[in-house]
């Protein structure tokens, strides 16, 4: 697996696979997106093109769904298209409440300010995930350790007491 994983079709299926997973794929959604919003609004702040620094932006997130998204949305703005008109295609990929806050950034024109309250938002939400699931995990090994544990000393235990019971 981990070879397959690591050839270009592998890497494809692994990135679809990843983001279905219930937890993990809502988490690494965020991460996405939060990388793809601080690009664009830190390039566009320096007074990068859109286009350029979709380029960019492609070229430095890492799953496969997200990188065809970009490039499609590329694509569509440099034939004059509006990244959000873009985006809204892709609901199951990006919540509409980024489409509708990228939508609101270029109606202003403030849009690389509207994606850093993006990722001050995404960014909130998938600490407050992480600290939530590290929260929950702590319990959970402290029972599993105990099992094993208990498990352990029954089987230290009982030959010795099968073995005291025969003298």
């Amino acid at each position: 697996l981990i070879y397959y994983f690591r050839t270009k079709e592998g890497k494809k299926k692994f990135d679809i696979i990843s983001l279905r997973i219930p937890f993990l794929g809502a988490v690494l959604q965020k991460i996405f997106l939060i990388r793809f919003s601080e690009n664009i609004s830190t390039l566009v702040s320096a007074g990068i093109s859109i286009n350029k620094a979709l380029q960019v932006t492609r070229d430095t997130v890492t799953n496969h769904i997200y990188k065809n998204i970009i490039s499609e949305v590329e694509k569509e703005v440099s034939e004059g298209e509006k990244i959000s008109s873009v985006l809204i295609k892709h609901p199951k990929h990006v919540p509409v409440f980024v489409v509708q806050m990228i939508k609101v950034g270029e109606e202003t024109g403030k849009l690389n300010k509207t994606l850093m309250e993006i990722v001050n938002f995404y960014q909130k939400e998938v600490k407050r995930t992480v600290d939530t699931f590290t929260s929950l995990l702590e319990p959970i090994l402290i029972v599993i350790l105990g099992v094993a544990v208990a498990f352990l000393a029954i089987s230290v235990l009982s030959p010795l007491y099968g073995a005291l019971g025969d003298i």
